[in-house]
């Protein structure tokens, strides 16, 4: 159901776990994860050190269908069940285990609208943050484990930091862009070089390249709305401005002085509708 491919070296002492396609119509990752596989196979890539696992597809019928997911969310029941409820569930039990034994962990996605690639690092341990800054992207955005605390959820970067893993996750770009296959490729070759697990030199950003990003709160859809005005990542939004109105005349109207982050147009009820941060 899921393909695995691994490679190692003879030095196999720690390994690097890269995940594809958790929401299965995020398709650049794979095309990348299959680059690379295909360069290391062919032997222009060498595996000087460590273990790397790759993982495509994690949600193989979801990425058949060019769905974000089958029955639920992946990224967001990511622990092990006793007993499975949905198809997600049963990839959960899968993958769990792939991280369960890894040392570091590299999540892959994209998203709907062409923004520019960014990195989640939810934790604040000094060897996530140096993996952070070191795959290459300058934006990071933290405090994102911080918003979920109350709701019943697991994603992947939460099960990783439980069972002692340091992990990013990053998105890349649009879905079906060409530009985000490349950022894709870079990432998991920057990986792979901090890690010397392929002996190449790494350029590294300097400390003030960096753009960090602390979300603060998260809408979900509760009820149908549109926008003002079509929003981007990132955009600046005023105290007291006027952000959507509900199909029912209800307004939301910004309560201080926020950016919001990655705004989804298409959501479903009850799903994410946005974030801001301040």
């Amino acid at each position: 159901m899921i393909k695995i491919y691994s490679f190692h070296s003879i030095n196999t002492w720690k390994k690097l776990l890269i995940f594809g396609a958790i929401h299965g119509n995020e398709i650049c990752w794979t095309k990348a994860i299959n680059k690379i596989i295909e360069k290391i196979e062919l032997g222009i890539i060498k595996i000087a050190s460590w273990e790397v696992i790759f993982v495509p597809v994690c949600n193989p019928i979801a990425h058949d269908w060019n769905k974000r997911y089958h029955e639920v969310n992946l990224n967001r029941v990511f622990k092990k069940y006793y007993n499975t409820k949905n198809y997600e569930e049963k990839l959960a039990n899968i993958l769990t285990e792939y991280v369960d034994n890894c040392d570091y962990f590299l999540d892959l996605h994209s998203m709907a609208s062409n923004w520019k690639p960014f990195v989640f690092q939810d934790y604040e341990s000094p060897e996530t943050e140096e993996f952070a800054k070191m795959i290459g992207q300058k934006n990071i955005i933290k405090g994102w484990p911080k918003m979920y605390e109350t709701l019943d959820t697991s994603d992947t970067l939460l099960y990783a930091h439980d069972q002692w893993k340091t992990g990013v996750l990053i998105e890349c770009g649009k879905h079906d862009d060409n530009s985000a296959v490349d950022v894709a490729y870079n990432t998991i070759e920057n990986a792979m070089k901090y890690l010397w697990i392929i002996e190449w030199n790494l350029n590294i950003l300097q400390e003030n390249d960096f753009n960090i990003i602390k979300a603060k709160k998260i809408f979900f859809k509760q009820k149908e709305w549109k926008f003002i005005k079509d929003r981007d990542h990132l955009d600046e939004i005023k105290e007291w401005d006027l952000i959507a109105i509900y199909d029912d005349w209800e307004k939301l109207v910004a309560e201080n002085d926020w950016y919001i982050l990655l705004p989804n147009s298409t959501t479903n009820i009850w799903e994410e509708w946005f974030y801001i941060w301040v």
